[in-house]
């Protein structure tokens, strides 16, 4: 049915350009060469499976109610794209903090930058060192990744939680020191 739908699309577009006017079902029908009857059936199934909201669309109303209810399997959704794009620019700032090497070894390994990941041997071959040094060095640089995002992780808890104290601190302090 779907790709019935996908012709019917293509048909009532080319239609509408050639005629510059909507096509009639008739007309679809010849295009498509099957029946008004079927022409309406699949129009029927398109109705039924979604809710356009209007009723008797035809011609080029047809094309957009069709772009509406079939998804984009292309496109991630707003949401996906923003998180996505987040993690990116988080991931690209981690990389900056370890040494250039590393981070040009986790780039190739994980596809980063082109978002093809490479084998130790592709990135060995590329940097004219052993796999071995290669894996070596995205080790290193896991665990630089890692101990920094640990430390990030105290300091914001530590921070939350030292809110209330460094302030109260602050204040004893003062008193002591006002009274001395």
């Amino acid at each position: 049915m779907v790709e019935r739908i996908s012709h019917l699309k293509t048909a009532s577009s080319d239609l509408l350009d050639k005629l510059e006017r909507l096509p009639s079902r008739a007309e679809i029908a010849e295009k498509m060469d099957i029946t008004a009857e079927k022409v309406q059936a699949i129009e029927h199934a398109i109705h039924s499976t979604g809710s356009l909201d209007t009723a008797g669309v035809t011609g080029s109303d047809l094309i957009w109610a069709l772009s509406g209810i079939i998804p984009d399997k292309k496109t991630l959704p707003p949401e996906d794209e923003l998180e996505e794009a987040y993690e990116r620019e988080a991931v690209s700032k981690l990389l900056e903090v370890i040494d250039q090497r590393e981070a040009l070894v986790i780039k190739m390994r994980y596809g980063l930058e082109d978002g093809k990941p490479k084998t130790l041997e592709d990135v060995g071959k590329i940097l004219h060192i052993s796999r071995e040094r290669v894996r070596q060095i995205e080790k290193e640089a896991i665990q630089k990744l890692h101990y920094i995002l640990t430390k990030e992780v105290e300091e914001t808890k530590e921070v939350k939680k030292g809110k209330g104290t460094k302030k109260a601190k602050g204040k004893k302090e003062t008193e002591e020191t006002k009274g001395v």
